[in-house]
């Protein structure tokens, strides 16, 4: 069970995450995993072109809920708490009001179909 978890999270989660072959990974038949004490790699917030840049990140745990017996049907849940982040201004990044005209649209868009969906 601890196998199939761990590939589980080697495809998915370790664009995000560093070193999680030495994090410890609770598992249940249930479809419950946990991790604690999870470092965040600091390349996460790269594709967002932010005037910052991680320079550490963690999270001191990372509950999921997979509901096995009916993936296709059911919600899996993901619980993350105490994430903490240190951040420092970023040179590099060049500020685009075209793309950030754009962005505000989407976000703006997606509130307008939450509402409507209400």
């Amino acid at each position: 069970m601890e196998k199939l978890g761990r590939l589980l999270l080697d495809k998915f989660a370790t664009y995000f995450l560093n070193d999680l072959d030495n994090t410890p990974l609770k598992l249940a038949w249930s479809g419950a995993a946990e991790l604690t004490n999870v470092v965040i790699k600091p390349s996460i917030l790269e594709d967002l072109n932010l005037p910052v840049q991680v320079i550490h990140g963690s999270i001191g745990k990372l509950a999921m809920k997979i509901p096995w017996h009916s993936i296709y049907t059911s919600p899996t849940t993901v619980l993350i708490e105490n994430v903490y982040l240190v951040v420092a201004p970023n040179q590099q990044v060049a500020y685009d009001p075209v793309k950030a005209e754009k962005l505000m649209l989407q976000v703006k868009q997606a509130e307008l179909r939450k509402i409507e969906e209400a």
